[in-house]
Order: C-alpha cells, then structure tokens, then sequence
C-alpha cells in the first residue's frame, strides 16, 4: 500500500495557478483559519460581539455615527470611540464631554473603553464614512473624521485633538491650524500632514502647531522626476518619512530642524486605499494596490525600498472585491444619494497588525485578508476571514444588512483586535480572555494531487489525519466539464482527533487524482497538521 503526505502547509491560499496543477499543501480555501508558526493550519480566534460596547455606540439608535475604536497613547489596553452626537439621553456624563468608560476582562488581558461625545455640534450631518486617519503623540491623540452632509451628500472633515489624563480621554478640541489636512503622522518629535502637492511639518514638540520653531512646508512635485499624484497618506519606513500618492511614494530623512530634511528617492506603485499602509515586521510597510495587496521592502542592507508582491496569492480575490459592479446589490447610504460610488468604501480598507500572533489583517468588505509570517520555519501564508453577519435589527437603515457587515474601524488593544461594522457593533477577537473560539465555519480546501504520476489511474483506499477539534471531510476526483466547479463526496461525517492509531478512514474512489475539502463548525480549537491519502497504483492512462 502507497501512501502520499500532505504536511507543509507554509505557503497557504494559494491561487496563482489552476486547481489541478497547484503544488500539493498550497489551498484553494483557507477560511476562518491561519497558519501558525509550526505551518499548521489553526482556526482562528471568536469574533465576540461586546453587547456592551455595541449599546454605547447604538445609544438611542444613533447608528453611523461613531468614530474609532481609537489607541490611547501609552495605554496598549486601552481604547476610545467618539460619538457624533451632543445630546445623548441615558450616558453618565464624565469630566468635560467624556462620557463613562467600560472596563472588559480581568487581569492581564483587561481591555478599557471609553465613549466621547463631540463637543462640536454638526449641523446638516448625513453619516458617517470612517476616521480618516488618526495618529497619537505625547499624551493626546489626533483625530480626522470624515461623513456626508444629509443637505446635499457631499464630503465634510473635521479634526480634533483629543486630551488623556492617566488612560482616560479628559477633553477634546477641534483643530482649525490642520483643517483640510486629512492624514497626520508623529516622526521624530514632529507631526508631518499632507494635502495635495503640500508636505507640512509642525513644530518641534506641538504636532498640532504648524508655525512654530521647527515647522515648514514643501511642494512635493518638485522633489524627484517620477510625480506620484496628490500626497494622501504618510507612513515611517526605517525611520525616514514616505509620504505616499496614487501612483507611488516618496521618502524624506527627517530632521527637527525642517530646512534639514531631505528628499531621498521615489518608488514607483499604486496604492488605492489610504488607511490600508500598516507598517509591518523589520520596516515592511503593507498596503491595498490597484492590483493586489503590495509591499514596500529592503532590497539590501542600504534599506532602499523596492516593492514586492507579497499578495500576489491572492491577487485574484482581491480584484474580485475591488470590481465595481454597477448593478451592485445595495446603494451605499440611501436611494437617495447615488453619486457616492462604491469606489469610495475602498478606501475604508484598514490595515490592523494582530498584537497577540504579527498577522498582518487588511479589512476590506466583508473579508478580512490575513498574512501569516514567520520566517524562522518559512511560513509566508494567506487565509481569509468571514466578517461577522449583523445582529438582527441592528442594521443601519442608511448603509443595509450586506455594507453594514463591512468593517468601519479597527484598532489593536492589549494582545487582541477590536473592530466595529457599519451597524456599530462592537467585536473583540477572541472575547475577554482573548482565548476565546466560535462555531463559525472553518474551510480547507486543498487542490487536486497527482500523487506525483500524473499518468496513471490510482485507487484510493483511505485516509489519515493529524489533527484537533473536529473535522467533516469531502473528496473529489474530478471537475465537472460542464459546469467547470467540483463535485463534494462526503468521506466522513465527522473526525474527532488525529486517527493514527485508529482504523484509517476508508475511501472508494478512482481517477488520476484527488482533492480534498474539510471542513469544521465546532466551538473549540481545531488545528489540522498533516494528511496522509492511501492509495493503489493503477495502470497508465
């Protein structure tokens, strides 16, 4: 009896090449699941809805209307939201207009929260989109939040700078010196802005002061021959500013003294959504590109960036999900306003590295694209993650169930990761203790094998699994010609456990090769680390 191992799953979803000649171990589904550092596929973390949390931000049904969650300065295990609202009936008043915190877990894990209220009243207020973007410094935080007017559906941002004392947001201001300035970075004692063609750099100490000592301003398409459009997002790559447009980004050293900052090189990309750049790892910076998730890397020891194609795996989901479907299922806000194209949820695409594992999370619609990198045991691996569906009768009536799902912000807190969707729930990653699983459905579905013979027949008699939690499996032997999709034989019901060392799981199937599809819904920690397919040899084709 042959038998032929599946046990390296490092390189992960995998659909640069077709399903029947894609390397055995590479998958075509890899849903609600990681891979870990030992190159095990390991189901993910719950998505636990905070009924607290998700009250404060629908207090009195004020859905859209939220900003954050929002980092505290100094605080990892903490948070902050922002509401849109003045009048809010039933929030405890705290200091100012900070409304009463909730604290969340015990011990090492706690997680604090804390709901603000504007104190600047918003007239003709439509809903809100996202934060802009958002950046922290000192003991204060600064804030760009962007919405629709209901009057005429056209874009409003306004700024605020958010004050903590111990932890706790105290007070807040709008900031009139950065006003129209959407994105903001702090970079050695300095917050640095950009709009347009503009670089602004505030002084030394004061990001919020942009004409003291230390300021200035520059005109950056007349830095380098390459133009890179309108500057529209900022990022630090080993410690140098990239200050990033449409069609490439621009690195700058820095330097207290603004008239000593230098422009160094330009690199050459697309970058399509603004708050997807995350820096990741030893100075990667990730980002959403017109054409896939990209990367900007060391090429050498001289730290110059190049790009890399990092996402290219799953290039192919990711042009699926930026497609504009003109017959797209929901209008964005309301029938009302069909001048706000889908286009413009793309840039809510957010970018999240996970505290607690170094994934990389790129929340894009109602997907959550996940990079597992571990270098020491080569794991360089993508895996998708289903957002949650809304809470009956949460939905927001502007946005409808399916763009409801989709995330409007996340933030890391302690070891986890705390989102909220357009219907303002709130979840945490894997619930207080952050340990925490659910029953949602995990999927693994790996490509057809040839048991390297290509050319013969094989009788397949059996399988075993190392593995934890239980698993339903499926096999298949071919495609369906006139369907071109795959035909599920289920094999096993349910498999509880490695079957090492009970009777292998019988299969009775013919063909040139096999692919296999597993599945899991058990609230536990499931984990699959090698598959083993018996089978006989049969003649040639």
């Amino acid at each position: 009896m042959t038998y032929f191992l599946v046990e390296n799953f490092n390189s992960g979803l995998d659909l640069r090449r077709s399903i029947e000649v894609a390397p055995p171990g590479s998958l075509r589904v890899l849903r609600n699941a990681s891979v870990n550092a030992g190159g095990e596929i390991e189901k993910r973390k719950s998505f636990t809805l905070d009924q607290t949390l998700t009250a404060y931000c629908q207090t009195n049904n004020y859905k859209g209307r939220i900003t954050g969650p929002h980092a505290i300065p100094g605080y990892p295990n903490s948070a902050f939201f922002r509401h849109r609202h003045d009048s809010l009936p039933g929030w405890t008043a705290g200091s100012g207009s900070v409304a009463e915190y909730t604290e969340v877990g015990s011990g090492f894990q706690t997680m604090r929260f804390w709901a603000m209220k504007t104190t600047t009243a918003l007239t003709s207020f439509g809903a809100m989109l996202h934060t802009a973007s958002g950046s922290q410094f000192a003991a204060k935080s600064y804030v760009v939040e962007k919405y629709v007017k209901s009057t005429d559906n056209t874009y409003a941002e306004q700024h605020f700078q958010v004050t903590h004392t111990n932890g706790e947001p105290t007070a807040e201001a709008a900031v009139s010196a950065n006003a129209n300035r959407a994105f903001q970075m702090t970079l050695d004692q300095k917050g640095y802005v950009v709009e347009g063609d503009i670089l602004y750099a505030s002084a030394v100490g004061d990001p919020t002061d942009m004409a003291g000592t230390g300021s200035g301003s520059l005109n950056i398409s007349s830095q380098g021959a390459t133009p890179i459009g309108a500057g529209f997002a900022l990022a630090e790559y080993f410690g140098e500013l990239a200050v990033c447009g449409r069609r490439g980004v621009q690195f700058y050293s820095v330097d207290p003294d603004f008239d000593q900052n230098q422009y160094q090189r330009t690199v050459t990309t697309q970058i399509f959504a603004p708050r997807s750049l995350t820096g990741y790892a030893d100075g990667d910076v990730i980002y959403l590109g017109k054409n896939g998730i990209r990367s900007l890397q060391a090429r050498d020891s001289s730290n110059y960036a190049m790009v890399t194609d990092v996402g290219s795996p799953i290039d192919r989901l990711i042009i699926d999900a930026l497609r504009y479907l003109a017959t797209d299922e929901e209008p964005i806000f309301s029938p009302a306003s069909p001048d706000l194209p889908l286009s413009d949820f793309f840039d809510l695409a957010k970018g999240v590295v996970h505290p607690g594992t170094g994934e990389f999370w790129l929340f894009l619609r109602e997907k959550i694209y996940v990079l597992s990198r571990h270098p020491g045991s080569r794991v360089l691996a993508w895996s998708t993650h289903d957002m949650p569906t809304v809470t009956s009768g949460n939905s927001s009536s502007r946005n409808g169930p399916i763009k409801s799902r989709w995330c409007a912000d996340a933030c890391p807190v302690g070891e986890t990761i705390v989102f909220r969707n357009f219907a303002d729930e709130v979840f945490v990653v894997g619930g207080d203790d952050a340990e925490t699983y659910d029953n949602d459905l995990v999927e693994v579905v790996l490509p057809f094998m040839d048991m390297g013979e290509p050319g013969h027949y094989k009788h397949f008699t059996g399988l075993d699994l190392v593995c934890a939690g239980s698993w339903r499996i499926e096999i298949a032997t071919k495609i369906q010609p006139e369907a071109s999709d795959v035909k599920w034989i289920t094999v096993a019901d349910q498999v509880n456990g490695t079957t090492r060392n009970d009777p292998r799981i019988p299969l009775r199937a013919h063909g040139t090769q096999i692919a296999l599809r597993l599945t899991s819904t058990s609230a536990e920690r499931a984990t699959l680390s090698q598959i083993a397919i018996y089978f006989q040899k049969g003649s040639e084709k």
